[in-house]
C-alpha cells in the first residue's frame, strides 16, 4: 500500500481521532480535516473514508469496531494505534539502494533480490519520474572478486544467525597444506567489491579445536574453499565493530610496510588512485617510472593491486610478498598454457 502526502496526513489526523477515544464518522471526519488543513472546502468522500479504515484495519491486523447505531467507528478499550509514514519514500530509497547493491552481491542473492524488487515494483508501482529508468543507475566495481555461491551462502547464515563457522583455507605461502579454523563472523564487509569476514579465529591442530588461541582475523571469502555452518553460538562483540568504524576495516594490517614499482605508462592513474597519501609516499626513477611506498598495508589488497595492474607493477618489498607473487604467477602460466 503506497502512501501519498494527502493519504498520510488523512490517515494520521484519523489514527488521532480514534487514539483520543472519538468515535469517527466521514461526516465528522470531515470537518476535522477542514480545521487541520484550514480548508473549508476540503471534501472527504464517503468511500475515501472507508477505504482509509480498511487499511489501517489491515496494517495493523486489527478489527477498528463500527457503531451501528451512531454510525460511527471508534478503537478497541486499551488499543492505540502508531502513525502512517510515507511509504513512497521508503520504497524509493529500497529501490535506489537495490540498484546500488547490484554490482556486489553474489548470484544467488542478485537473483533474489531481482525477483524480490520486481514483486515490490508489480504490487506498488515505480515511486519514480515517468522517465526515470532505474536500470541506468548503476554501481560498477572494477576491483570485485566473485565467491562461489555456496560459499557465501554459508558464511551469510553464520553472520545471520551468529553461528561459528568451520572454515578451510589455503595453508601459508611454502606450505601446500590446507589450515582449517572455527570463525566467528562477526563483521561481513564488502570493501572495493570484495567480501570479507572478521572476528575471532581458532585454529585446529592435528585435528583438535585450540579456542585458548583464537586471534582476530581478516578472512577474504574468495579464498575460503570449504565452509560448514557449525550449532555453536557467538556473542556479538560491539567493540570491534566501533574499532572498525573509527580506524576502518583493516585495523589489523598484514604488512607493516610495502613498495610497489608503477611504470612509466600508468603513473599518472597510479598517483590519481592514491592522491589522498602525501607526497612524500611517492619517489621518482630516472627511467620514469614511480616507487610508492605503503605503511600499514594488507597482502591481499596489494595482490589484487598488482594484478589489475597487468604487468605494469612490481613489488619491491617486502621479500615474502615477492614470493608469494612469484607463486601465484607460476599457478597462472601453469593453467594458462595453450592446448597442444
Amino acid at each position: 500500500m503506497l502512501v501519498t502526502k494527502d493519504s498520510e496526513k488523512r490517515r494520521n489526523l484519523l489514527i488521532k481521532m480514534l487514539n483520543d477515544n472519538e468515535h469517527v464518522n466521514a461526516s465528522s471526519f470531515q470537518k476535522e480535516m477542514q480545521n487541520f488543513l484550514c480548508d473549508g472546502r476540503y471534501q472527504v468522500s464517503s468511500r475515501t473514508f472507508y477505504r482509509d479504515i480498511k487499511d489501517l484495519n489491515d496494517k495493523y491486523n486489527v478489527n477498528i469496531i463500527y457503531d451501528r447505531k451512531a454510525k460511527k467507528f471508534y478503537l478497541p478499550a486499551g488499543m492505540r494505534l502508531g502513525d502512517v509514514h510515507n511509504d513512497e519514500c521508503k520504497l524509493k530509497s529500497f529501490l535506489l539502494a537495490a540498484r546500488l547493491v547490484h554490482g556486489i552481491l553474489p548470484g544467488a542473492f542478485l537473483s533474489e533480490l531481482k525477483r524480490d524488487l520486481s514483486a515490490i515494483l508489480r504490487e506498488n508501482g515505480i515511486p519514480l519520474a515517468p522517465q526515470a529508468e532505474p536500470e541506468s543507475l548503476l554501481a560498477i566495481y572494477s576491483n570485485r572478486i566473485t565467491v562461489p555461491d555456496e560459499i557465501f551462502d554459508v558464511v551469510f547464515k553464520g553472520w545471520e544467525q551468529r553461528k561459528k563457522l568451520d572454515l578451510e583455507l589455503p595453508g601459508q605461502p611454502g606450505n601446500t597444506v590446507s589450515r582449517k579454523v572455527r570463525a566467528e563472523p562477526q563483521l561481513l564487509v564488502c570493501q572495493d567489491g570484495v567480501w570479507f569476514i572478521k572476528g575471532r579465529v581458532s585454529p585446529y591442530l592435528a585435528g583438535r579445536l585450540e579456542s585458548g588461541n583464537a586471534t582476530i582475523e581478516v578472512i577474504p571469502l574468495h579464498r575460503i574453499t570449504s565452509a560448514i555452518l557449525t550449532a555453536e553460538d557467538f556473542e556479538a562483540q560491539a567493540d570491534l565493530r566501533k574499532n572498525v568504524e573509527q580506524n576502518g576495516f583493516l585495523a589489523e594490517p598484514t604488512l607493516p610496510a610495502a613498495k610497489i614499482r608503477f611504470a612509466k605508462d600508468v603513473v599518472q592513474e597510479a598517483e590519481a588512485r592514491f592522491h589522498n597519501l602525501p607526497p612524500s609516499s611517492w619517489e621518482k626513477s630516472r627511467d620514469g617510472s614511480r616507487i610508492l611506498s605503503l605503511a600499514q598495508t594488507c597482502e591481499e589488497e596489494v595482490i589484487r593491486l598488482i594484478l589489475q595492474y597487468r604487468g605494469k607493477a612490481a613489488v619491491l618489498e617486502p621479500e615474502s610478498l615477492k614470493k608469494t607473487l612469484a607463486e601465484i604467477a607460476a599457478g597462472l602460466l601453469k593453467n594458462h598454457q595453450p592446448e597442444k
